[in-house]
């Protein structure tokens, strides 16, 4: 996609003027990931966030595999713990094993969670097939991020994406809130700020 398409969609989005073929394109992008594209995974990483359905979905997919899970972000949360720690301690009440629980606790962002993440996978850890968890709409903009940072972390890994959906984005309610159509607005928009469309 270019630029201008990116910019145009968005508006159609904020606007609530979207065709049928829009709405088509526009949950291709943003809700195309589940279990059909889950690889087999030694390592998950979660990119933490206010809410807790990412880490439920962690959880969820280490009760299966029981591969070790990685907490990224270190972001004030809204009762001001960091976002690591509010997930750290989710995950051990849901019976993950602290031996199977690391944490990146410095990254603000999702250019730094990737960062961060894959410098610790590089210099301390073997892990080689990693899934990245994030919320279902946010997916799009980690995988594009993902292929700009393995260029400067040119790590050896295999990788899936996971989707942890979000009340009113999902794909079927997205377009029916104000809530929902600003945020894929914005997350196409933030594509075209952190300069991401040469990897798409």
């Amino acid at each position: 996609m270019t630029e201008q398409s990116l910019l145009n969609l968005s508006n159609k989005i904020k606007k609530n003027q979207l065709s049928l073929h829009d709405i088509e394109l526009v949950n291709q992008l943003f809700f195309s990931y589940g279990d059909n594209q889950l690889q087999d995974f030694d390592l998950i990483v979660v990119l933490a966030g206010d809410l807790l359905n990412r880490m439920e979905v962690a959880v969820e997919l280490y009760q299966k595999a029981k591969a070790p899970i990685l907490i990224s972000g270190g972001n004030l949360s809204s009762n001001d713990q960091r976002e690591w720690e509010k997930y750290f301690r989710y995950a051990e009440s849901h019976g993950v094993s602290p031996s199977d629980l690391f944490v990146e606790g410095e990254s603000t962002n999702t250019y730094e969670n990737l960062l961060d993440s894959l410098k610790i996978i590089e210099n301390k850890w073997s892990f080689s097939r990693i899934v990245f968890i994030s919320s279902s709409h946010h997916l799009l903009r980690v995988s594009l991020t993902l292929k700009k940072v393995l260029e400067e972390i040119p790590v050896s890994i295999t990788y899936s994406f996971y989707p942890a959906y979000t009340k009113n984005i999902t794909k079927e309610n997205w377009q029916f809130s104000e809530f929902g159509r600003e945020a894929l607005s914005q997350e196409l928009e933030k594509i075209i700020k952190y300069q991401l469309l040469p990897y798409w």
